[in-house]
């Protein structure tokens, strides 16, 4: 039996303590631990050391202040700007001007003011009133008015009148220059109340409110030969006040619009044969 040699064991180095630094902790792959107390600042990267160093006594800079956005109030309607009212009604293609007094009306004794405008479908009629009537002594009365159904299909002469009386007393009877309708499909009356109202107009000048007028406003809705067509008016009655020159937008004047009824009535009835009528 061959003997077994211990010797080359004889110079092992042996240590009881696991943390106990020998310099070789790089060497041997361990991680080196280092415990701060104090404020430090540690600083890698590269190929280079990783080194330490303690920042007690540095100095912070700090750091701008956040700025707080600006919260802007809630305006209040009270500090909204005030437009200036209205001094008269409008005349957007439209005008002015005076009717004559009634002998036997003993509120109107002289010409009133009457300001029109209109839109491609409706007329805007505007009288001013005596100072001291009251809304309640106001009628308005449309007569021979076109039905809603033939609202599109109007032609002929105007027959449409309007009448306004004040305390029961006439104030104005005239035909209109053209034919307007009843905005109710239920309506089938001869006679008809329009759309009004009493607005107040206000002059002024210098901040300083000189006068107050009231003004009996009434919307008229306007009939036609056909749903494309619009008739511009140069006046609101056929025998009372001169005609205004109105620039048309699209719209066509009453001679293109007749031409134009007849044309479009030519072609509905192209393709129809001639009919036996017995009687």
């Amino acid at each position: 039996m061959s003997s077994f040699n211990y010797s080359k064991w004889d110079n092992i180095e042996c240590s009881s303590s696991e943390d106990e630094d020998d310099g070789r902790g790089d060497d041997r792959g361990m991680p080196q631990v280092t415990k701060f107390d104090n404020k430090s600042t540690i600083t890698f990267g590269g190929n280079g050391p990783v080194t330490v160093a303690d920042s007690t006594n540095s100095v912070d800079t700090p750091s701008a202040p956040t700025p707080t956005p600006a919260v802007r109030a809630p305006i209040s309607p009270s500090e909204l700007p005030t437009p200036p009212p209205p001094s008269s009604p409008p005349t957007f293609k439209g005008g002015s001007f005076l009717y004559p007094s009634s002998p036997s009306n003993p509120i109107i004794t002289s010409p009133q003011s009457i300001h029109w405008s209109q839109t491609s479908t409706s007329l805007t009629l505007s009288l001013l009133l005596p100072p001291s009537l009251k809304s309640p002594s106001i009628t308005c009365t449309l007569k021979n008015a076109s039905p809603f159904t033939s609202r599109n299909s109007t032609v002929g002469s105007p027959k449409t009148t309007l009448k306004i009386t004040f305390s029961s007393h006439s104030v104005l009877s005239e035909i209109l220059q053209h034919d307007v309708y009843i905005n109710d499909e239920e309506e089938t009356e001869d006679e008809h109340t329009p759309e009004w109202e009493v607005i107040t107009y206000s002059k002024q000048s210098n901040d300083t409110v000189d006068t107050v007028e009231r003004y009996l406003t009434i919307t008229l809705e306007k009939a036609t030969p056909s749903s494309n067509v619009v008739i511009w008016w140069t006046k609101v009655f056929r025998d009372v006040g001169e005609e205004v020159v109105v620039e048309r937008e699209g719209g066509k004047g009453m001679k293109e619009t007749w031409e134009e009824a007849h044309r479009m009535f030519r072609e509905k009835v192209k393709g129809r044969g001639k009919e036996e009528v017995f009687y």
